[in-house]
């Protein structure tokens, strides 16, 4: 009996014991406890949570976004072009991401965290005034996108067609003159040569001339009066005969703007020609010519990018001109196989090289310059013996000269600022949801501290960050201590000019530097305070507590690389019970200088933020997120949460969206 007494005593004292153990701690920290049934029978009952049931797998940091790197470029692109970037969802809704320009050869490398569940990106480009877009599979981290000729053209400006087209000035030995709209493949404004038949023409856009030879002699028509697609006008004068030149008539021609020079063709030989008075200028030593060809006919052009080219009856050449034009070496292009007699070669805006056939009707090709391959755009109802073309130009406005035409710069009156980029979209908001008894675990409703946010990285004409502009919300459901939050960017404090906005209510807890940023960091690192305390911004409605709109602004003193500032959300923290030290990151994260590290040891922190179990004290949540109401396991609210950890997040990525199956409403606080 005396055994019995001092049994029922000892547990009488357990738990009293047990029962002040559990008092000191919050209610919001579940774990074993004792209940009595059927007359006094001691029951054990398991409140550990289904989450931390959850088999944990090494080194599993809960990332539901992933850096994509996109490269951009255009074929035969050359040119700075504005790329803009849209994710499609599961409702196939595009939403708009961010813009950029690329470099002078069309090429652009963007980076951007984008959520899990997003499995397709848009692009578009806009090229001489026509929108272009195309739509990828997001099944990589490194995305190749390549625009050409066949990429979708997007409605713009009420119209499917481009802003202005290419035009071919052609001439034949019928003495016929006319253009082609490289738009449209039409043939228009057929005129007659007064003088007769020509095999060789050149465009000088800028000065409105069509240059043309006639035996030997070079003529010029007037091209001012253009009218739609250009209507040719003769108005040629006496003709000027280049001195030292037989009566054999020039079968290429070719107009060097940027040098204000004519280069003509015949006979395997070049010449350097002046458009004042057509003497030759100099007649460079020919090498490279195949032996099998006779170069009786041909043609010369440059692309965009200043290469040249020679073609005859027997293929294509590159040329490489000594800088004074004294020699002109040549390589072959096409092989022994090429099926066409080439008349005349140019190249087109898209730096697409043209070419017409020696066929009865003349036949207009495309042919690469890389490859010799060959495909034919149509068959003109007549012949060609030459041509050239007149690029499209078109003259684009940029108000504030910062390189970004208007129709693509979002502030065209601004030159420090061109394009937004948000993150994680525009009009979209992420989440970071925060635990608040660290280090101690908390109940894992991930419902104490929910930051919503959406950031605008507002970038120049050269892809640097100037502005930052933060819209955080915040909001709260079981919260039993105040909390602060704030945000660690990888920057010198010293590049930033000011920060502002932001919700300070309690003096002392945050210091503050007079460009608003935290003191006492180091000088690699910038922290600014969102809030400091949200129980004095949080008002209740309904189940849940929220606060008004917090706007904050980070302008830079000197612009920033792009590349060096698309990590968002960063490194976002909060700190509780009015403590600054007690910071609380996501999973992974690093703390700052100001952390209290006896902490380490003080809870259940394994490192890294997470417990040895490897459960986290927060969340990043990139799409809306309605947290578990209070005590509810997040894994209980959200039912497809435990597949996406266990498979080391390969399956259900998505788990956080509101499809259909993936949300147990009832548990959630709307």
């Amino acid at each position: 009996m005396r055994n019995f007494l001092l049994t029922k005593i000892s547990l009488a004292i357990f738990l009293i014991t047990l029962s002040l153990g559990c008092s000191s701690t919050s209610d919001d920290s579940p774990g074993p406890t004792t209940n009595t049934k059927d007359g006094g029978t001691l029951l054990y009952i398991d409140n550990t949570s289904e989450f931390e049931k959850i088999d944990i797998p090494d080194g599993f940091n809960y990332e539901m976004t992933s850096e994509v790197t996109f490269t951009t470029s255009r074929k035969n692109g050359v040119g700075k072009i504005v790329y803009a970037f849209y994710t499609i969802d599961y409702n196939n809704t595009h939403t708009f991401i961010g813009k950029a320009l690329s470099n002078t050869d069309g090429v652009l490398e963007y980076k951007v965290n984008i959520a899990g569940y997003i499995e397709k990106i848009y692009v578009t480009m806009r090229y001489r005034g026509t929108l272009y877009s195309k739509t990828i599979a997001k099944n990589s981290t490194n995305l190749q996108i390549i625009f050409d000729e066949n990429s979708t053209q997007v409605e713009s400006s009420n119209t499917r067609t481009k802003a202005c087209n290419d035009v071919i000035y052609a001439v034949n030995n019928s003495g016929q003159a006319f253009t082609i709209n490289i738009g449209n493949n039409t043939v228009d404004n057929v005129t007659s040569l007064a003088e007769g038949g020509s095999k060789a023409s050149a465009v000088n856009a800028a000065g409105d001339k069509l240059y043309y030879d006639i035996n030997g002699s070079i003529y010029t028509m007037d091209m001012s009066n253009v009218n739609g697609n250009g209507t040719l006008v003769d108005n040629s004068g006496a003709p000027l005969s280049p001195p030292n030149l037989n009566s054999n008539q020039y079968t290429g021609l070719e107009y060097i703007a940027d040098q204000n020079i004519l280069i003509a063709y015949k006979n395997k030989e070049l010449y350097i020609l002046s458009p004042s008075n057509y003497s030759i200028v100099r007649k460079p030593t020919m090498s490279g010519f195949n032996g099998s060809d006779t170069g009786i006919d041909g043609d010369v052009a440059i692309d965009i990018a200043g290469n040249y080219f020679l073609a005859t009856n027997y293929g294509l050449y590159s040329i490489n001109f000594a800088s004074d034009y004294s020699t002109a070496a040549l390589t072959l292009i096409t092989n022994s196989s090429f099926p066409y007699t080439i008349t005349g070669i140019g190249f087109d805006s898209d730096n697409i090289l043209y070419a017409s056939t020696d066929d009865i009707p003349s036949k207009l090709i495309t042919i690469d310059t890389q490859t010799g391959v060959h495909n034919v755009v149509f068959t003109l109802p007549g012949n060609i013996d030459d041509f050239s073309i007149s690029r499209c130009d078109i003259v684009s406005i940029d108000t504030d000269g910062d390189g970004v035409a208007d129709i693509d710069d979002t502030y065209p009156n601004d030159i420090n600022k061109a394009f937004n980029n948000f993150a994680p979209a525009e009009n979209v908001n992420s989440y970071l949801a925060y635990e608040d008894l660290y280090p101690n675990k908390g109940d894992f409703d991930f419902n104490d501290i929910i930051v919503e946010y959406n950031a605008n990285l507002i970038t120049n004409g050269n892809n640097e960050i100037t502005f930052i502009k933060f819209k955080f919300k915040v909001k709260s459901v079981g919260a039993a201590n105040p909390s602060g939050f704030a945000i660690e960017l990888p920057v010198e404090a010293a590049k930033i000019k000011s920060v502002t906005g932001m919700s300070i209510t309690a003096p002392g807890t945050i210091n503050l530097e007079t460009n608003g940023v935290e003191s006492g960091i180091p000088a690699n690192k910038t922290v600014f305070a969102v809030f400091d305390n949200s129980f004095n911004i949080l008002s209740q409605s309904g189940n849940v507590k929220a606060s008004s709109l917090i706007n904050i602004t980070v302008e830079f003193k000197t612009p920033v690389a792009y590349a060096s500032l698309n990590q968002v959300p960063y490194n976002p923290f909060i700190f509780t019970q009015g403590d600054r030290a007690n910071e609380v990151h996501l999973p992974g994260k690093q703390y700052t200088v100001k952390f209290n590290t006896d902490l380490l040891s003080a809870g259940q922190d394994a490192g890294n933020y997470k417990t040895a179990q490897g459960h986290p004290w927060a969340l990043h949540i990139p799409v809306e997120f309605a947290p578990p109401k209070e005590e509810v396991d997040i894994t209980t609210a959200y039912k497809r949460f435990n597949s996406f950890i266990t498979s080391n997040g390969s399956q259900d990525i998505g788990w956080y969206t509101n499809q259909s199956g993936n949300r147990d409403d009832e548990k959630l606080a709307y």
